[in-house]
């Protein structure tokens, strides 16, 4: 089971590469798609990022997310009004991708981030675009039921076998 781990794991960093190169160069290729201000528009917030020294994982999200939207959008970004906004929430919620065995649409989760990552991009493009792009913080699944209690702790501190797996647990 290792070795086939390793070997998932080595020929996913084989093909897949630098996972920010894999979505730069797709965010390029897509300027075809898109119209010449905003492709201009996505590279410098992306570049400011960049220089900020944001994470990868957050310029990889941006790359991803706002290419979607750049592609989408056919108007310039400083011109989008409100019902443009709508038109692309519509837009995510009607998407579909395929998943594992079959097409699904994207979860709840998704949708936050790509609207979220659309938001902090147009706040200094279009402030008014921006603020009609409404996101709620979203609500833990996680049940007082779901925790685990005092006596399930001290449950498992009692049946540690070894001094490492009791120092996992206590605080």
């Amino acid at each position: 089971m290792e070795r086939q781990a390793f070997l998932t794991f080595y020929f996913f960093f084989l093909f897949m590469g630098n996972e920010l190169e894999y979505w730069q160069n797709y965010f390029d290729s897509a300027q075809v798609k898109m119209l010449g201000e905003n492709y201009a528009a996505i590279r410098k917030h992306v570049r400011q990022l960049k220089a900020a020294g944001m994470r990868e994982r957050t310029l990889v999200n941006h790359y991803q997310f706002l290419t979607q939207f750049g592609v989408w959008c056919k108007v310039p970004f400083e011109r989008l009004t409100e019902d443009d906004i709508l038109d692309f929430c519509e837009y995510l919620d009607k998407q579909v991708y395929k998943g594992k065995n079959n097409p699904q649409k994207y979860k709840e989760g998704t949708k936050y981030v790509k609207l979220a990552t659309v938001k902090a991009f147009l706040k200094g493009i279009n402030n008014e675009a921006a603020k009609a792009i409404a996101i709620k913080p979203q609500q833990s699944r996680k049940l007082p039921e779901d925790l685990l209690t005092q006596p399930d702790i001290e449950a498992l501190l009692n049946n540690c076998g070894n001094n490492r797996d009791r120092a996992l647990i206590e605080k």
